[in-house]
């Protein structure tokens, strides 16, 4: 009798099991195990560091393609492809000389007392006029065609706001200003200012470019001032006054000036996830977008030196590997209603240069995408760390993340704190274009973890996994970025204008 009971139990629980097994199957949770994997082959000496327009990033792009292709992926990138390429240019200062003409004498600057970078490979401008631009903060009302704007790049005083120099030089550009002079900050001697802007500068190759930027010794610009009947800490300091205007100096600047040009191209890494309201090419209920940065510094130490690659195994094989399992977890258990799109990123440490070609090339993602979240640099803290938004505030999510942490059992740091890292990653990409963008998880909520990182082994060859890596915290924020993800790719949850139907 216990026998047939037996069995009829057994019988019963089989029925039962074959009734579940209609749904979805159980999804593994993502572990340690399944982001180390990636990191290991994406930080690899074989892989040199990723650097863009390199056989390294070349690597990655193949490695990075095929694992969304593994989970289900379909390529959206241009033509059907995996890749969108990001066309760039390199340039190099080479050789240049000055002089500042002024009543009554001029200044000559030789090679070792300027850095001069030119749009085009040789240039020379002849006695252009020279406008005084403070901090630069109040040069948008300020006539600057055809002329060379001084400004100051030390941080301002006060309430002012620092104004950020590469875009100060592309809205120069715009306006057809002939170049910036840049004087050198006090914070450092001209010797290491020199040696760190010696290098190569890379743009993308739609950015304008002024035919001119130059940065000079602290000292040239006090005896220009000098002889102008001040001085340099008296410039300074009308330039922290409210009242504070550009002026037109009575000075002209002339330069002769060499640059190599180099174009190449990066490439971004471009899949979808089809959601259950997919229609055709499109989404009728729209998208969101899972991003991560594949490009690292390459090899980036002397050829003395014993490592001479930066890996980048936290920045950022960490976050693409973060992005991966993430999107294995929304392919495997029930689709999301809206599109996933997967965009790994190239040549966002030359300044979010792939994010920002990706932006420009996509008109309708304003419409288009409900939000983006970005995963960059998210192996650094364990588990058990309080929740952050890099961009709380700055967008209409926080209720959603919240809410979303909460169910979670994750405690919200909700300071506002976190968004001076803002503009270093590449959500601000997408937030300067209007897209909800943020960057969630704990990584970067103790501040003393994170500067610890930052002074080593950020961007050096120690970020490698020869070193420790932790990676507990950064599994614990990709399960909540799977929750996360679900919530805004809802659109009950988080309701969008959706595209016209193709």
């Amino acid at each position: 009798m216990f026998r047939s009971l037996f069995l009829s139990a057994l019988l019963l629980a089989g029925l039962a099991g074959a009734t579940h097994a209609v749904g979805p199957p159980p999804v593994e949770p993502i572990s340690e195990a399944m982001l180390r994997r990636h990191i290991e082959v994406l930080a690899s000496d074989e892989f040199e560091g990723r650097k863009a327009g390199t056989e390294g990033e070349q690597k990655a792009i193949a490695y990075i393609s095929r694992a969304f292709e593994a989970l289900g992926a379909v390529p959206d990138g241009p033509d059907g492809g995996w890749l969108q390429p990001v066309p760039l240019v390199e340039r190099t200062p080479g050789e240049a000389q000055a002089r500042l003409h002024f009543t009554g004498g001029s200044i000559i600057l030789k090679a070792d007392q300027l850095i001069a970078t030119t749009r085009d490979e040789h240039m020379r401008l002849r006695k252009l006029p020279l406008l005084f631009g403070g901090f630069g903060h109040q040069l948008e009302q300020a006539d600057v065609k055809n002329r060379m704007v001084m400004v100051l790049s030390d941080p301002p005083p006060g309430e002012v706001k620092p104004v950020v120099m590469s875009e100060l030089r592309m809205m120069l550009a715009k306006r057809g200003a002939a170049g910036m002079i840049m004087i050198a900050p006090a914070s450092a001697g001209w010797g290491r200012i020199h040696q760190l802007n010696r290098g190569s500068k890379t743009v993308l190759a739609s950015d304008p470019v002024l035919p001119a930027s130059v940065i000079i010794p602290r000292e040239a610009a006090d005896a220009l001032a000098v002889q102008l009947g001040t001085g340099l800490e008296e410039w300074t300091r009308r330039a922290g006054l409210s009242d504070f205007r550009p002026a037109q100096l009575p000075v002209r600047f002339q330069l002769n000036a060499t640059t190599r040009v180099r174009p190449f191209s990066a490439y971004n890494v471009v899949a979808r996830l089809r959601g259950r309201a997919s229609n055709g090419a499109g989404n009728l209920a729209g998208a969101i977008l899972l991003a991560a940065h594949h490009d690292h510094l390459g090899i980036c130490a002397p050829p003395e030196a014993k490592d001479r690659i930066c890996n980048g195994a936290v920045d950022n094989a960490s976050g693409v590997s973060m992005m991966i399992e993430v999107a294995r977890q929304l392919a495997q258990g029930e689709r999301p209603q809206r599109d996933v799109i997967l965009l790994a990123t190239g040549a966002e440490d030359l300044g979010l240069l792939g994010a920002r070609h990706y932006v420009a090339t996509h008109p309708e993602a304003r419409d288009q995408l409900a939000a983006m979240l970005n995963m960059d640099t998210v192996a650094v803290a364990p588990r058990g760390m309080k929740l952050g938004v890099i961009g709380r505030g700055l967008t209409a999510l926080d209720p959603l993340i919240d809410r979303v942490a909460r169910d979670a059992g994750r405690e919200v740091d909700d300071r506002n704190v976190h968004n001076g890292l803002v503009r270093r990653q590449d959500a601000w990409a997408f937030l300067q274009a209007g897209i909800p963008a943020v960057m969630v998880g704990g990584f970067f909520t103790e501040e003393g973890r994170l500067k610890a990182f930052f002074d080593k082994p950020y961007h050096l060859p120690e970020d490698d996994l020869r070193y420790p890596i932790e990676l507990g915290g950064a599994t614990e924020d990709a399960g909540l970025t799977v929750r996360l993800a679900r919530v805004l790719a809802d659109p009950a949850q988080l309701p969008r204008k959706s595209p016209v139907a193709p």
